[in-house]
């Protein structure tokens, strides 16, 4: 049920009260009640009622004081005329359409429903007659009227509005009233009286609306927009000396409420407000002198702006449709029409921008479009200044893989390749942001760090290393430390600023002292300076540089090693200082005085004639046999030297006895004698020079950082040799042998190297024959020096003997030194020798040689001895007489698999002998 009507019901009351529960279903709507006896009227029993009608009813009790929308949420209509009701309305009636005519109340009727009296469309005023009113013939200002309008739901045949605001008129508001100019159907539906109006229409009206509640009286006609337009001003009239104004246009609104206008920096107090007009008051007297006063006006959130002269009646030309901003980009000259734009825009509405070109003309080579900033450039000209030439790329196509740029002359590649013909692929850097530390290098899919940072990826921190680790050292930037370098010199110090120094070398005194100078690196800092020989200190130093120390030696003999403080770093050099004699014994004292003669300044012999070996026992065979060997009419055996570019070995062949001779190893040796690094450099050598009689093998070693070259000489003639200060005789059929390590790089400043050679002897087929002289013995013998410093070594086996000499100098970054040589292993057929280098930073020189002679035990027919070779001496007899013996030599060299051979002439000796 949605209604309830009830007529002439007599006596059905309930005790003078309405008789009735009002339904309470939510479709509830309408009660009735008429020409009934209800003599009191209590409203709080009708809280589920749109629409009460009680008229000519006996009700004599006062009307409601107030209502409450909150307790009557329906009721929108009340009809209780013809009753004897006392009281006055409130203002809160206004929400409801009440018809109270014929009763007894008082007071004043609210403006709400007394601002539409005087209207005789309407004739609201019957409503209220029959009672005691102080206004019902007094109309209230139609001013109050405050209509607004939004938008409601819109679609393809629905449209909807809703007008809300104060004092709009209750259900006496017809269809009629809301129109628009072109006639549109437009249904009307009070909502809430004087609150609130709902508009439709099944075609979308022509905005504005008006909604007219009278129309003879142009007060009561409200003209209302449905839609965002802003306010348009057509003219503002502002008298001289005035603060009052008056703006007229449209798009103004009813409720002054939203309204705000600024003048200048004044506000202008909104005192009226139309549609159609404006007025208002500003705060304060503006100067009469401005001109183009800037200012705006808002309603809601829609602006214009426009400008203003004081004192006079100002026409409003507007200059955009959009609000008169402009487009924001400075603002509308309302007296002309036009906007004044900032400095970087242009055009009529200021849209465009304004930009000069850099420079103004282009250099000549075009025309500037200031709307974007850029010089239009000429067919032979391009560039953001036409200062480029035309430039085309290469290849124009860029090999497809790009667009060519003509400003640059460059290709612009695609996401896949790059550079500068797009021929390239492009690699992304893993990952992409460089770990947030760098930034990516697509060129090379390489990170470039920041200033903090390093790695492939810039994962690792950058940390300087103090004073740059001076140049010397190797800064390791994650930490911030130096590794301070120990080849070919080493340092020390949080900096690599302390030299490590090393000791090379010395020229040594006299045994009863004298100067002394030691050669090696010490830096350019000396602190605390000593050197000490031996446990000895030799001062005064006369002079320390950067590479050489010398100093007064204490007296003393023998090998002595050297120790170098400064800066608080001791360096020791072991058993490199051997004291100078000019009175040294020479081996075995050269056999005889026929044999030999001592050297006592360097302790060798000088062995006399052919007479050869270290103490000149053995003989040298100074031609060779091309016979093969048979030793036919007393002839010598000859010796064939071979060389194996490969292996490195040098073999000497005489008949079936075979000298081999090879360099093993390079050691390096600490400071204890241990160990630290091993080379081995066998089967590792490659032809480096082959001249003549000359063979050079080389190879390399640590990386190729350390060169080894071995020079393989054949003496074909007896010559004086100088090596490192020393003079001594090579006999022709010698093999001279040298060997030069360069740059090696040591693990320590304190370790050495040692360089260790094998000589062997084996035997081998021939057709040569010699079983008169097969010994199945094999000697090995090695002969120190008195300082325990090896020197020579012999091996002997069938009557050959393969005579090595080992110098005790060597060249140590170019100077003179003391070398020590000792034995390593001896076995039953060889012997391996060490021979103890110094530490050069640059340059190791050393220089043995190796001869084959033949003992005086040789036989060379079987049963024809040559006793006189068993004597060590030429023996003095009674029959006058004497021996001479020449050894013939041998050499062979073998390049690769190639074999040379080089003959010596023979030469046969005749021992003749003369009895008395």
């Amino acid at each position: 049920m949605d209604s309830l009507t009830i007529k002439n019901p007599n006596n059905f009351t309930f005790g003078g009260l309405f008789p009735l529960i009002v339904p309470s279903n939510e479709a509830f709507k309408s009660l009735t009640f008429t020409n009934g006896k209800i003599q009191k009227f209590d409203l709080s029993l009708f809280t589920n009622v749109q629409e009460l009608i009680l008229n000519n009813n006996l009700m004599s009790n006062e009307f409601p004081s107030t209502f409450k929308r909150t307790t009557h949420k329906k009721l929108i209509y009340l009809d209780i005329s013809n009753n004897n009701i006392t009281g006055s309305i409130d203002n809160s009636f206004c929400e409801v359409d009440i018809l109270v005519a014929n009763n007894s109340m008082t007071g004043s009727i609210p403006s709400c429903f007394s601002c539409f009296f005087g209207l005789p469309e309407i004739n609201l005023e019957k409503r209220f007659d029959g009672n005691n009113f102080l206004n019902l013939n007094t109309p209230s200002s139609p001013s109050i009227i405050i209509p607004n309008i939004v938008s409601g739901i819109t679609g393809s045949d629905l449209y909807e509005y809703y007008i809300f605001g104060e004092n709009l008129g209750g259900n006496w508001v017809k269809h009629k009233m809301v129109s628009d100019s072109i006639g549109t159907q437009i249904f009307l539906e009070v909502k809430i009286p004087n609150k609130l109006l709902r508009i439709i229409s099944h075609e979308k009206p022509n905005n504005p609306l008006k909604l007219s509640y009278s129309q003879s009286n142009p007060n009561y006609i409200f003209t209302l927009s449905f839609d965002n337009t802003p306010p348009l001003l057509n003219s503002v009239d502002w008298q001289s000396s005035s603060t009052d104004l008056i703006i007229d246009g449209s798009f103004f609104t009813y409720n002054s409420s939203i309204v705000d206008i600024t003048i200048g920096f004044d506000k202008c107090l909104v005192k009226s407000t139309t549609f159609y007009q404006i007025k208002c008051t500003l705060s304060n007297i503006i100067d009469p002198s401005l001109r183009q006063i800037l200012s705006y006006i808002t309603i809601g959130n829609l602006t214009t702006q426009f400008t203003l002269n004081p004192g006079v009646i100002n026409t409003i030309l507007n200059c955009t449709d959009d609000y008169n901003d402009c487009n924001g980009n400075r603002y509308c000259l309302s007296d002309i029409g036009q906007c004044r734009c900032d400095s970087n825009y242009q055009g009529v509405d200021c849209s465009l921008p304004y930009i000069r070109c850099n420079p103004i003309d282009c250099n000549d080579n075009g025309v500037c479009t200031n709307t974007t900033g850029q010089c239009q450039c000429d067919s032979n000209h391009q560039g953001a200044d036409c200062s480029i030439p035309y430039i085309e790329c290469n290849p124009i196509d860029c090999n497809d893989n790009g667009v060519c740029i003509n400003t640059t002359g460059q290709c612009q590649c695609n996401s896949n390749h790059q550079g500068a013909d797009c021929n390239i692929p492009y690699i992304e850097c893993n990952p992409i942001d460089c770990n947030g530390n760098g930034i990516c290098t697509n060129s090379t899919g390489k990170c470039q760090c920041n200033s903090n940072h390093q790695g492939n990826a810039c994962e690792l921190p950058f940390k300087e290393c103090l004073n740059q680790c001076n140049n010397i050292g190797q800064c390791n930037n994650q930490t911030g430390i130096c590794t301070c370098p120990i080849n070919p010199h080493a340092w020390n110090g949080i900096d690599c600023s302390i030299p490590l120094h090393t000791i090379s070398g010395a020229a040594p005194s006299e045994t009863n002292g004298g100067n002394a100078s030691i050669y090696g690196w010490f830096g350019n800092i000396h602190t605390g300076k000593q050197v000490f020989i031996g446990n000895q200190e030799c001062t005064p130093i006369y002079n320390f540089t950067e590479t050489e120390i010398i100093c007064n030696s204490p007296a003393g003999t023998g090998l002595k090693s050297i120790s170098v403080i400064q800066n608080s770093i001791n360096v020791t050099s072991k058993d490199i200082y051997q004291y100078y004699s000019n009175d040294k014994q020479c081996p075995n004292h050269c056999t005889s005085t026929l044999n030999g003669i001592c050297n006592s300044t360097t302790g060798y012999c000088n062995c006399i004639g052919r007479w050869s070996g270290y103490d000149c026992s053995l003989y040298s065979n100074p031609g060779g046999s091309t016979g093969g060997g048979d030793n036919h009419n007393n002839e010598l055996p000859v010796s064939n030297t071979t060389i194996d570019s490969n292996k490195g070995n040098t073999n000497i062949n005489n008949q079936q006895t075979n000298f081999e001779i090879i360099i093993t190893k390079l050691i390096e040796i600490d400071f204890n004698g241990s160990s630290i690094n091993e080379y081995p450099l066998l089967n590792k050598w490659s032809i480096f020079q082959n001249i003549s009689t000359i063979y050079t093998l080389a190879q390399s070693i640590q990386n190729n950082q350390c060169n080894i070259t071995y020079t393989i000489e054949e003496i074909n003639n007896d010559r004086e040799i100088s090596f490192a200060g020393i003079s001594f005789k090579l006999t022709s059929g010698s093999v001279k042998m040298t060997v030069s390590i360069e740059n090696y790089q040591y693990s320590s400043n304190l370790n050495t190297l040692q360089l260790q050679m094998k000589s062997s002897v084996s035997e081998i087929q021939t057709n040569d024959k010699n079983d008169c002289n097969n010994d199945d013995q094999i000697e090995i013998n090695g002969t120190s020096n008195q300082e325990n410093t090896l020197n020579y070594i012999a091996i002997k086996k069938d009557a050959k003997v393969l005579n090595g000499r080992f110098i005790d100098r060597i060249e140590s970054d170019g100077k003179s030194t003391f070398m020590q040589t000792v034995l390593i292993s001896k076995s039953n057929d060889s012997i391996i020798v060490g021979m103890n280098l110094p530490h050069c930073t640059k340059k190791c020189l050393l220089d043995p040689d190796f001869s084959v002679l033949i003992s005086p035990e040789f036989i060379d027919e079987c049963g024809n001895k040559r006793d006189s070779w068993f004597l060590p001496v030429v023996v003095i007899v009674p029959i006058a007489g004497f021996a001479l013996i020449v050894v013939v030599a041998f050499i062979i060299y073998k390049k690769k698999y190639v074999e040379v051979y080089i003959f010596k002439s023979k030469v046969k000796h005749i021992i003749k002998m003369e009895k008395k």
